[in-house]
C-alpha cells in the first residue's frame, strides 16, 4: 500500500482528521506521522534474521567482474550490509572468506607469504576526499569492497546483500526515501499501520501499552514466516558421494 493508504489509515485509527496529503504537509501532526512512517520501517529494515540475511524483499544479489591489480570496488548505491557467507568466486566455486575483522585484515596485509586466494573486506576508500559528504547514500560512494590481494582479470564474484531502499515508486524505481504520496512501502500495511499507531501515542506521551504488543506479535510473526528455513538432516543422502540416479535413494542411519 501507498504511504498516503499507510498514513490515512493510521490517523483513522487515532481519531485525527483524515490526512489527505502527505509529503509538503505542514500540518504538526501529520508532519509527525510522516516521520514515525520512516523511523518504523528504517526499524524494519535493519532487522537481521538467523541466516544473517532480513527480510526476503529487501534481499538482493550483487555480481561483477574484477580488474587486474583493482582492489576496491563499489557497492551498489542501496547497500545495507553484507548477508554473511554468500560472497563466492563463482569461476571456481570458492567461498571468499570476510568480511573480516580488522584484526585479521591486518594480518593477511602484512603477511610474509603470498596467498592464492582473495579475502575481502568493507572499508572507505583511500582516494576518497576526507572532508564528510553530506548527500544521502554518501556512505556507498565512499565505502568499497575491497580485497586481498590484487586479483586478476575477468574473474566473477558475487554477493548478496540487504537494500536500505525499502520503498518503490510508481515508475518501479527502489528508494530509501519516498517522495511521492503513492510510493509504497516494501514491508506489510497492517504492520506499518500498527507501528505508527504506537509510535504517534509515544511521540505524544499517550499510553501504548496495548498497540506496542499488537505490533510485535503481527512483526515477529511475519519475520519468522518469511525466512527462510534450513532444513533439518535426519541422515545423509548417498547420491553426495556418488553418480545415483533418482531411484537410488537411500537414507542411511
Amino acid at each position: 500500500m501507498s504511504l498516503l493508504d499507510i498514513a490515512r489509515d493510521a490517523s483513522d485509527l487515532l481519531t485525527l482528521p483524515r490526512i489527505e496529503q502527505v509529503i509538503g504537509n505542514v500540518n504538526k501532526n501529520e508532519r509527525q506521522i510522516f516521520q514515525v512512517i520512516l523511523e518504523g520501517g528504517d526499524d524494519l529494515a535493519s532487522m537481521s534474521n538467523s541466516n544473517g540475511g532480513s527480510w526476503s524483499v529487501l534481499e538482493r544479489i550483487h555480481e561483477f567482474p574484477t580488474t587486474e591489480g583493482t582492489t576496491e570496488y563499489d557497492l551498489p548505491t542501496d547497500f545495507g550490509k553484507v548477508i554473511v557467507d554468500t560472497a563466492w568466486q563463482k569461476d571456481k566455486y570458492w567461498r571468499m572468506r570476510g568480511s573480516l575483522a580488522p584484526n585479521e585484515w591486518q594480518q593477511i596485509r602484512n603477511r610474509q607469504a603470498s596467498i592464492s586466494y582473495n579475502v575481502f573486506r568493507f572499508l572507505r576508500t583511500q582516494a576518497a576526499p576526507q572532508a564528510p559528504v553530506a548527500q544521502s547514500g554518501a556512505e556507498n560512494t565512499l565505502r568499497k569492497f575491497t580485497l586481498e590481494p590484487a586479483p586478476g582479470a575477468g574473474i566473477t564474484l558475487v554477493y548478496e546483500y540487504v537494500s536500505d531502499h525499502w520503498w518503490i515508486g510508481t515508475d518501479g524505481t527502489f528508494k530509501r526515501k519516498p517522495t511521492a504520496d503513492d510510493d509504497e512501502s516494501l514491508f506489510d500495511h497492517r504492520l506499518h499501520v500498527l507501528d505508527t499507531i504506537w509510535r504517534f501515542k509515544a511521540a505524544n506521551s499517550r499510553n501504548f501499552a496495548t498497540d506496542i504488543a499488537k505490533f510485535e506479535s503481527r512483526r515477529d510473526r511475519l519475520f519468522v514466516q518469511d525466512e527462510a528455513q534450513m532444513p533439518i538432516p535426519i541422515g545423509y543422502d548417498r547420491r553426495l558421494y556418488a553418480n545415483y540416479t533418482e531411484s537410488d535413494l537411500e537414507w542411511c542411519p
